[in-house]
C-alpha cells in the first residue's frame, strides 16, 4: 500500500507539472539569436525527468539529490536554467524518448539500444557495484565461481553488469530478489541472505536510515572492495529532436567548467572523493564542496 501511494503521488505530481507547462516553451527553448539588434534571445527553461535514486536523485531530498544539484549547477555555468521532475524509471525513459513534455532524462548508462535512440552527454556520475556482507563473517572472492553456496539478495529491475546478469539468468548463482534496496540490507543484517550487490554510497544512505531506529544493526555490515561492475551515467536526449544536439553541447560546456572548478572526480564521484579529502581552489569551490558534503550520507 505504501509503495502504491508513493507511485500515485509521483504520477499525480507529474500530471500537475505537465498541466501547467506550455508546449510552446518546449518547442522553442533553443533558438537562433534575436533579430532585435542581434542580441541573444533569453534561454527558456529546460525540463528533465528522472527516477528515484537516493542520495543521487530524489524528490524528497534537499536540492533533489547530489547529482541533480551538480547537473543544475553545470547548466547554470552555461547560462541555462532547468527543472527536474520525477517518475518511475521506465516512464522516465519513455517520456525522454517522446521528447514532448521533457527534453530528456538523467542518470542513464549506455546500451546499444539507447545509443540508437538518444544523444548522451559527457559523464555525470561514475559508480561501482560491490558485495556487502556481515562483518562477523569473513568474505573474499575473485571469480563468480567463488560465490557458490552463497545466497545473494538482488533488487528487482537492477542490472549488475552483463556478466553477473547472464550468470543470474542461467541460474548459476542462488539469488533471492526483492523490490527495495533497504529490504535487502535488512535481510543481510538478519542473515537471511549472505551477500547483497549495491553501490556503496547508496548502501550508506539506506543504512543511515536503518540506524535512525537501530544504530547497532546499521553497523553490522561491510563490503568487499573488488568491483562487480563499473558504470558511467549520463544525461540523455532524443536523438531526432531538433535542438537537442545544442542542448547537449551547452550542458557539456557547463559540466566541463564545473569539473575544472571542483575537480573531475568530485563531480562524477562526489561522496567518495570528499571522503578522501578535496582541496578547494576558490571561495566558490568551497561553497559547493561544503554543500555537497551536506548532501552525502
Amino acid at each position: 500500500m505504501i509503495q502504491f501511494s508513493f507511485l500515485f503521488l509521483l504520477f499525480f505530481s507529474f500530471l500537475c507539472s505537465t498541466a501547467v507547462r506550455s508546449q510552446m516553451d518546449m518547442d522553442n527553448n533553443v533558438g537562433p539569436a534575436s533579430q532585435n539588434g542581434g542580441a541573444s534571445a533569453p534561454k527558456k527553461k529546460l525540463y528533465f525527468v528522472v527516477g528515484e535514486y537516493p542520495p543521487y536523485a530524489s524528490a524528497f531530498q534537499k536540492s533533489q539529490g547530489i547529482s541533480i544539484y551538480l547537473v543544475k549547477e553545470a547548466f547554470k555555468k552555461a547560462g541555462q536554467e532547468i527543472e527536474v521532475d520525477f517518475l518511475p524509471w521506465s516512464l522516465s525513459l519513455i517520456e525522454a524518448k517522446k521528447g514532448k513534455t521533457f527534453h530528456g532524462s538523467l542518470l542513464w548508462s549506455k546500451t546499444k539500444k539507447r545509443e540508437e535512440e538518444f544523444l548522451f552527454s559527457d559523464v555525470v556520475l561514475e559508480q561501482i557495484v560491490v558485495f556487502f556482507h556481515r562483518k562477523k563473517e569473513a568474505f573474499n572472492w575473485k571469480k563468480f565461481k567463488d560465490l557458490k553456496g552463497k545466497t545473494i539478495g538482488t533488487t528487482m529491475g537492477y542490472s549488475y553488469g552483463p556478466k553477473m546478469d547472464l550468470i543470474i539468468k542461467k541460474g548459476l548463482l542462488k539469488t533471492v530478489p526483492t523490490a527495495e534496496i533497504i529490504s535487502n540490507l535488512r535481510r543481510l543484517i538478519k542473515g537471511s541472505i549472505d551477500l547483497f550487490p549495491v553501490e556503496p554510497t547508496i548502501a550508506k544512505y539506506y543504512l543511515k536510515k536503518i540506524g535512525e531506529k537501530d544504530p547497532i544493526s546499521a553497523n553490522l555490515l561491510s563490503f568487499h572492495k573488488k568491483p562487480i561492475h563499473y558504470y558511467k551515467l549520463h544525461l540523455i536526449l532524443n536523438k531526432t529532436k531538433e535542438g537537442n544536439k545544442e542542448i547537449i553541447e551547452t550542458f557539456n560546456k557547463g559540466l566541463k567548467s564545473l569539473k575544472e572548478l571542483l575537480g573531475s572526480h568530485t563531480v562524477t564521484r562526489p561522496c567518495l572523493s570528499l571522503s578522501k579529502g578535496v582541496s578547494a581552489k576558490s571561495d566558490e569551490a568551497v561553497h559547493h564542496l561544503n554543500y555537497i558534503k551536506e548532501l552525502c550520507p
